[in-house]
């Protein structure tokens, strides 16, 4: 019927047909479709003129210059076998592009006839030399003290550089020595007002020396932190109280006021009610923690429904830690400036490669961070080394005409990274290592890592290479592989996968999954569209949703 109903409009003028079925034209495209597929399945011989005495049919091979659309697909059936030949739109494509094309094509056309009851989605493409490479990919490995606990690496620390300093905001400074034997009192007041193992507690600052007393002090004493932004709004810090069922909140003199009352909640101002914590035993505590302990909750932005924390323990962290250190080559005391909130699991990065290997956090107010030309002489004067920000915000910062570099490293992450960007990194003429860092909170801070090259022109910066333990897989709807440069959803597994969403059993089970792929693995899946590149990196395309 459709056929037939085409011929019966088949005089209608191609330009009335664009006129009314596309809206908006782009000269650059053919308007109505991009792609053709063409079967020519009458062989030679058959028909009324092949019966007429004295007439030979023989096929023309005609020689295309142009091609007239992106992609047309040509099969021709000979009775005996099948040709295909591709004519493809060259500013698109590339000779290589089209064969690996082909070979999937041929290799769904096997697999339909080795299952020809399946659904489309469920049938491979995959040659075995594309598992072989999809392997390859994956072929990552970094050795790291699974019995031990951050508590644990920092109280090493300590041992070996306890005169060293640990913590700078203005004009406050901490030596690891002092920064211990403080959390080490917190860590016994919350123990006193009863924190154990994987008790939760809320922590509320908006910078300060005090706020990493305070997430060390709960460490201590065996809980699992919750960061609050003193500037998020009264009704998402109450649900964020009341979904972490948080007893106990540390924060400060400034901070305190933005959190809403509730009965049975005990704020605890680290500066204001010093007096009485500093009574307490300097001393180490017992080790109240074990890897598999939370060692924080933090909550999404909620963009798509209401936010969930992310529930990560130590293990996870421990991954991430030995795995940044071997990408990133950080096994020496740097020194890191916190650019980013404890809210987000940015901050991790810096915090734990400072405190873990005797190198000094820088620690700014909001305003400062903000504050360009402030930034610029403070990274002069105190020489700081390695930074991690979101592009957006540096780009802000810059925006003035003061490009805010490090003197060693910048990390990009949290965000899509652009060439403009970059443009403003190489116009600094300063000689560091520039990286675009890729995770979701789920996978604990990031998961894939590219070292960009600042001299070069990009249309789309890749996210990277997995990371250490990690493992990455890029799937249709039906969680098939599928192969280089074939854009599908990002999923991860390995040993950085979260425990789960805190009290969100059924999306947990939606969004952490079994691996079909490896025995005894939990992947979680992103939401993220992405696609392998030839050299082993990733590609982020966007979403899948509109988050």
């Amino acid at each position: 019927d459709t056929t037939l109903s085409g011929y019966d409009h088949q005089l209608v003028p191609f330009e009335k047909v664009v006129e009314r079925v596309v809206s908006t034209r782009d000269m650059s495209r053919s308007p109505l479709f991009q792609v053709m597929f063409t079967l020519q399945n009458t062989p030679a011989g058959e028909g009324d003129i092949s019966d007429i005495e004295g007439i030979k049919i023989t096929p023309y091979q005609q020689v295309t210059v142009s091609s007239k659309f992106d992609l047309t697909l040509n099969v021709e059936d000979s009775g005996s076998e099948l040709l295909l030949y591709m004519t493809y739109r060259t500013s698109l494509y590339n000779g290589s592009t089209i064969e690996r094309m082909l070979s999937h094509y041929k290799e769904l056309l096997q697999s339909i006839l080795t299952s020809p009851q399946a659904q489309i989605g469920e049938l491979t493409m995959l040659t075995s030399s594309d598992l072989k490479e999809l392997q390859s990919f994956n072929n990552t490995k970094v050795d790291y003290p699974k019995d031990k606990t951050v508590v644990d690496l920092f109280e090493a620390q300590v041992k070996e550089t306890p005169e060293a300093t640990a913590v700078i905001y203005e004009d406050t400074k901490l030596s690891y020595q002092e920064l211990n034997e403080r959390s080490n009192q917190v860590a016994r007041c919350l123990q006193d007002r009863g924190i154990e193992k994987d008790d939760l507690v809320g922590v509320c600052f908006d910078s300060g020396v005090e706020m990493l007393v305070g997430i060390l002090g709960i460490l201590k004493s065996g809980g699992g932190y919750v960061p609050i932004d003193p500037n998020f709004p009264e009704d998402r810090i109450g649900y964020m109280l009341e979904d972490a069922n948080l007893d106990i909140v540390l924060s400060s003199k400034t901070s305190k006021d933005s959190i809403p009352q509730r009965e049975g909640l005990n704020i605890i101002s680290l500066d204001e009610d010093w007096t009485a914590i500093e009574t307490y035993s300097k001393t180490n505590v017992s080790r109240q923690t074990s890897p598999e302990s939370l060692i924080y909750v933090i909550y999404t932005s909620g963009s798509t429904g209401r936010p969930k924390g992310v529930m990560v323990e130590h293990v996870h962290v421990m991954d991430y830690h030995f795995g940044a250190l071997k990408e990133l080559n950080l096994n020496q005391s740097y020194s890191y400036g916190l650019m980013a909130t404890i809210s987000a699991d940015s901050s991790i990065t810096n915090i734990m490669a400072a405190l873990l290997t005797g190198g000094t956090l820088h620690i700014f107010s909001r305003d400062s961070l903000s504050d360009a030309r402030y930034l610029k002489r403070y990274f002069t004067k105190n020489s700081v080394d390695i930074i991690k920000i979101v592009p957006a915000h540096w780009h802000a910062i810059c925006l003035d005409g003061t490009t805010l570099l490090p003197k060693h490293m910048i990390v990009f992450g949290g965000d899509v990274l652009k060439q403009e960007v970059i443009n403003i990194v190489r116009d600094g003429k300063k000689d560091i290592r520039v990286f675009n860092h890729y995770g979701p909170t789920e996978t604990t801070v990031g998961k894939l890592l590219y070292e960009v090259d600042v001299k070069q022109v990009y249309t789309s910066i890749p996210i990277g290479k997995p990371f250490p333990n990690c493992n990455v897989y890029i799937v249709n709807s039906e969680l098939q592989l599928l192969p280089t440069g074939v854009v599908g959803e990002l999923l991860i597994g390995g040993a950085g996968v979260a425990r789960g969403y805190l009290n969100q059993e059924e999306l947990t089970k939606e969004k952490f999954i079994e691996s079909p792929f490896k025995e005894g693995d939990r992947l979680y899946k992103t939401g993220d569209l992405a696609r392998w590149l030839p050299d082993g990196t990733i590609e982020f395309i966007g979403r899948k949703d509109h988050q």
